[in-house]
This record gives C-alpha cells, structure tokens and sequence, in this order.
C-alpha cells in the first residue's frame, strides 16, 4: 500500500536511508535530501534540499554528515549534509570512468565500484580533496560495491562476485570469486550472505563465510535491478512495474511472498523504517508499506512467522 509519494528532479535511480532523512539519487538532477513529514496522516514525503552534481548519479552513502555519491562519469561527489536544507559540495575525484556504486569503509577511506578501471579506494581524509588510494583493476567492469568490515563485495557486471580485502587500503588483493551465470547489477551483504541481482536469474543467495571459496546458496527468479535486505526479508526491483519481497530465511530455496506495485520503471529500494522506498525512474520515489500492519508488526524482527503464505 503507497502511504506517500514526491516527485524530485530528474529520473530516480537510488535512495539510501540514514535513520533520519531519504536521499534521492537522480539521474539528470544530482542529490535530493527528504523528510517524512509524520504528522501528516498519510506520512508525507518532503523535499528540503538538493544539489545538483552535473552527472548521472547512481548511488548514494551517507557518514558523519558527508554524503559520497557515485555520479557516473562524473566522478565520486563529496557533499556536505550537515544542513540538509543547504548542501555543498565540498570536493571530487574524477578519473574519467564511470563511478557506479560506492561504499563507506572507514571515516578514512570509501569504495567506489568505478566501471571499466575496477575497485577505487578513495581517501576522504580530507573531504574537499579526496583521491586515490590504491585500485584493483584485475575485473571487467565494476558495477556495484558493499563493505562488511575489511572486506568488499564487487559485482563485476559481466564476470561474477569478486571478493576483495582491503584491510590495506594501499594494497587492495582479491580473496575469492564466484562467477555468476549473467549480467550482474547489485549485491547486498548481510552476515554470512550476498545477495546478487542477475539478468534472467533474479536473485541469487551466495554463502560468503568463507570469503576464499564462497558457495551459491539459492536463487529466486526475479527482479534484476537492485537489492534491499533487512531480516529474512530481501525486496528487488526489476526496472518494471513490480518490487518483490522474497523471503530468505531458508537461503537455499528464498520464496516470494508478496509483489509491491510500482508507478514506473523500480530501479533503487532502500528500508526506510517499517517502511520501503521505491525509486521509480522519472515517476518519482513512493514510500509504501506492503502489507499493511502486518508488515509493520513483523517487520523490525524480518520474521515472516505471521505472514500469509498466500502471494498477490
């Protein structure tokens, strides 16, 4: 069930979530800052500032009041959030490729999934002159990061799941990989799990507790644009009309158990309290709650126990 909805510049295509505020990332617009206005009843979504960053922004990660946002080719941005009803760029690092995704690894360093030239790690020490640490460049095109500790998750689009420790940020050197069966677009890391989006494949659950040799656990045939996960509950979007919520908690056969509708092409999905946010490609961002209070009750726990298993 939509319970909000906001329109903000450009064609939507990620949303990260601080505890506080939802920050937009817009192809065409730059960085958009909202808040849910809760004594409205529905909660209704806010704009309070933006920026615009001159690219094609693509992902979003928010720390200490910084805001490190890939914006294609136009490099990693570096924003100022501290007001998020005025914010400023406070430097850059462009290498001329394509900054995809990006991940915070320390208050020192970030990550950035940056194309054709592979893993950046990025020194933010001073945040109005980052630049580049060191660089793992043995992939294809580095689509998509996550960071869990020392170690990152990259999804080279068209390769596989390459896992990287960067306990050295000066020495990047690759643990493991698993090779996925398409073109891979996100992942998602949550304790021992990665979870994949895949062309034609969905979902995929891979076993990461052994960094060296990880091990596919499972698969779902969905959605292939990008991945929220909280609990036992993982929510892909597929650039239609449709977010699914699949059910994870059994990582060897993940189950859908329910379909969020969406006005346009879902493209970025973040958590925003017991509620999700949907990117939806030049129709805006939609804040819904899929099942209602149900959803809400079982939510902060991931448990699926009093969930229907009927699917929409």
């Amino acid at each position: 069930m939509e319970v909000g909805f906001i329109d903000t510049p450009g064609g939507q295509t990620n949303l990260f979530f601080d505890g506080r505020y939802l920050y937009s990332t817009d192809d065409s617009g730059g960085l958009t800052v909202i808040t849910i206005a809760s004594h409205s009843n529905p909660p209704r979504p806010v704009a309070i500032g933006s920026i615009d960053t001159q690219g094609h922004s693509r992902e979003v990660v928010v720390a200490d009041n910084l805001a490190f946002l890939a914006d294609s080719s136009n490099g990693l941005r570096v924003i100022d959030v501290s007001n998020p009803y005025s914010l400023t760029e406070l430097g850059f690092y462009d290498d001329s490729e394509a900054a995809m995704g990006v991940a915070v690894l320390s208050s020192d360093h970030v990550l950035v999934a940056n194309g054709f030239s592979g893993l950046r790690v990025i020194d933010v020490t001073n945040p109005a002159n980052p630049f580049s640490a060191s660089q793992f460049s043995a992939m294809g095109f580095a689509q998509s990061v996550d960071a869990i500790g020392n170690i990152a998750y990259v999804v080279d689009k068209n390769e596989g799941l390459r896992i990287i420790d960067v306990s050295n940020p000066l020495a990047p050197s690759q643990l493991g990989f698993h090779p996925l069966p398409n073109e891979a677009w996100d992942v998602e890391v949550s304790g021992q799990l990665a979870y994949v989006t895949v062309s034609w494949y969905g979902l995929m659950v891979i076993d990461v507790s052994n960094p060296v040799d990880p091990v596919e656990r499972g698969y779902y045939m969905a959605g292939h644009e990008a991945v929220a996960q909280s609990g036992n509950l993982a929510f892909v979007s597929d650039q239609s009309r449709w977010v699914d919520v699949i059910d994870v908690e059994e990582p060897g056969a993940p189950i859908r158990i329910a379909r969020i509708p969406a006005a346009g092409d879902s493209r970025g999905i973040t958590i925003a309290g017991c509620a999700t946010a949907i990117a939806e490609f030049w129709a805006g961002v939609s804040i819904v709650q899929p099942c209602g209070a149900l959803f809400c009750d079982q939510f902060e726990s991931g448990s699926t126990s009093g969930w229907s298993n009927s699917v929409p």
